[in-house]
Protein backbone atom coordinates (compact mmCIF):
# COMPACT_ATOMS: atom_id res chain seq x y z
CA UNK A 1 0.00 0.00 0.00
CA UNK A 2 0.75 3.77 -0.34
CA UNK A 3 3.74 4.97 2.49
CA UNK A 4 2.04 7.47 5.01
CA UNK A 5 3.10 11.45 4.26
CA UNK A 6 3.44 12.29 7.89
CA UNK A 7 3.00 10.69 11.19
CA UNK A 8 -0.07 12.02 11.31
CA UNK A 9 -1.52 9.51 9.04
CA UNK A 10 0.70 6.19 10.57
CA UNK A 11 -1.06 3.60 12.10
CA UNK A 12 0.77 0.65 13.61
CA UNK A 13 -1.49 -2.26 14.49
CA UNK A 14 -2.36 -1.65 18.74
CA UNK A 15 -0.80 1.59 18.50
CA UNK A 16 -2.75 5.20 18.43
CA UNK A 17 -0.67 8.43 17.90
CA UNK A 18 -2.06 11.35 19.80
CA UNK A 19 -2.83 14.43 18.32
CA UNK A 20 -1.02 16.87 18.30
CA UNK A 21 -1.94 20.61 19.94
CA UNK A 22 -2.10 23.90 19.45
CA UNK A 23 -1.71 25.93 22.49
CA UNK A 24 -1.68 29.50 23.24
CA UNK A 25 -1.01 31.08 26.73
CA UNK A 26 -1.50 34.68 27.52
CA UNK A 27 -1.62 36.99 30.73
CA UNK A 28 -1.99 41.15 30.87
CA UNK A 29 0.87 41.40 33.37
CA UNK A 30 3.20 38.91 35.15
CA UNK A 31 5.16 40.66 38.36
CA UNK A 32 7.31 38.35 40.36
CA UNK A 33 5.59 36.41 43.29
CA UNK A 34 1.87 37.63 42.60
CA UNK A 35 -1.06 35.90 41.40
CA UNK A 36 -2.09 36.73 37.55
CA UNK A 37 -4.82 34.82 35.25
CA UNK A 38 -3.44 33.45 32.15
CA UNK A 39 -5.74 32.85 29.17
CA UNK A 40 -6.00 29.75 27.44
CA UNK A 41 -6.44 28.68 24.05
CA UNK A 42 -6.11 25.25 22.79
CA UNK A 43 -6.54 23.96 18.89
CA UNK A 44 -7.83 20.10 20.36
CA UNK A 45 -7.91 18.53 16.45
CA UNK A 46 -9.82 15.24 16.84
CA UNK A 47 -9.26 14.67 19.95
CA UNK A 48 -11.89 14.76 22.96
CA UNK A 49 -10.16 14.84 26.15
CA UNK A 50 -11.92 14.71 29.71
CA UNK A 51 -9.04 16.26 31.54
CA UNK A 52 -6.21 18.56 30.48
CA UNK A 53 -2.57 18.66 32.36
CA UNK A 54 -1.26 22.26 32.33
CA UNK A 55 2.19 21.82 32.78
CA UNK A 56 3.89 25.05 33.68
CA UNK A 57 7.65 25.98 34.11
CA UNK A 58 9.86 25.67 37.06
CA UNK A 59 9.16 28.31 39.95
CA UNK A 60 5.34 29.10 38.81
CA UNK A 61 2.43 27.49 41.18
CA UNK A 62 -1.02 27.16 40.79
CA UNK A 63 -3.62 27.96 43.92
CA UNK A 64 -6.08 25.35 45.33
CA UNK A 65 -8.65 26.68 42.87
CA UNK A 66 -7.17 27.43 39.48
CA UNK A 67 -9.93 28.39 37.50
CA UNK A 68 -10.66 31.82 37.14
CA UNK A 69 -13.38 31.71 34.47
CA UNK A 70 -14.60 29.77 32.30
CA UNK A 71 -16.51 30.60 29.12
CA UNK A 72 -16.47 27.19 27.57
CA UNK A 73 -18.76 25.19 29.91
CA UNK A 74 -16.69 21.81 29.22
CA UNK A 75 -14.27 23.17 31.62
CA UNK A 76 -15.32 22.75 35.44
CA UNK A 77 -12.73 22.72 37.26
CA UNK A 78 -8.94 23.23 37.93
CA UNK A 79 -6.61 21.85 40.90
CA UNK A 80 -3.16 21.57 41.60
CA UNK A 81 -1.63 18.21 40.10
CA UNK A 82 0.93 15.73 40.70
CA UNK A 83 4.81 17.34 40.30
CA UNK A 84 6.13 16.18 36.51
CA UNK A 85 10.03 16.26 36.34
CA UNK A 86 10.16 18.49 38.98
CA UNK A 87 7.55 20.97 37.19
CA UNK A 88 4.15 22.25 38.87
CA UNK A 89 1.03 21.02 36.91
CA UNK A 90 -2.78 21.80 37.12
CA UNK A 91 -5.72 19.33 36.42
CA UNK A 92 -8.79 20.94 34.24
CA UNK A 93 -11.38 18.70 34.43
CA UNK A 94 -14.16 18.35 31.22
CA UNK A 95 -16.23 15.88 32.37
CA UNK A 96 -17.98 15.78 29.11
CA UNK A 97 -15.09 15.85 26.79
CA UNK A 98 -13.44 19.02 25.35
CA UNK A 99 -13.25 19.11 21.53
CA UNK A 100 -12.60 21.89 18.69
CA UNK A 101 -11.24 24.96 19.76
CA UNK A 102 -11.12 25.63 23.43
CA UNK A 103 -11.08 29.41 24.06
CA UNK A 104 -12.24 31.28 26.77
CA UNK A 105 -10.55 29.53 29.77
CA UNK A 106 -8.88 31.33 32.62
CA UNK A 107 -6.15 30.30 34.68
CA UNK A 108 -4.76 31.26 38.24
CA UNK A 109 -1.00 31.09 38.20
CA UNK A 110 1.24 32.17 40.94
CA UNK A 111 4.86 33.46 39.21
CA UNK A 112 7.89 32.63 40.87
CA UNK A 113 10.58 35.37 42.58
CA UNK A 114 12.67 35.49 38.82
CA UNK A 115 12.05 34.44 35.06
CA UNK A 116 13.02 31.12 34.78
CA UNK A 117 15.28 30.10 31.97
CA UNK A 118 13.10 27.51 30.36
CA UNK A 119 9.58 29.15 29.58
CA UNK A 120 7.96 26.85 28.16
CA UNK A 121 4.42 25.39 29.30
CA UNK A 122 3.21 21.90 28.26
CA UNK A 123 -0.72 20.81 27.59
CA UNK A 124 -1.12 17.16 27.65
CA UNK A 125 -4.95 15.71 27.37
CA UNK A 126 -6.48 12.49 28.52
CA UNK A 127 -9.15 10.33 28.80
CA UNK A 128 -9.80 10.22 32.62
CA UNK A 129 -11.25 6.91 32.22
CA UNK A 130 -9.15 4.52 30.71
CA UNK A 131 -6.09 6.98 31.51
CA UNK A 132 -4.69 7.30 27.81
CA UNK A 133 -3.32 10.29 26.35
CA UNK A 134 -5.23 11.78 23.36
CA UNK A 135 -3.35 14.69 22.60
CA UNK A 136 0.04 17.48 24.03
CA UNK A 137 1.06 20.91 22.47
Amino acid sequence: GPLPMSSGSLKQVGIDLASSYKVRLSATRSPPLSLVVVDLMVALGSSRPTELLLVAPRGFSFPPECLATSEEIVVHACRPGPMLAGQPTAELSAPEGASGILEGVRIKVWTPSAIPENRSWLLLGSDIATRETLGWG
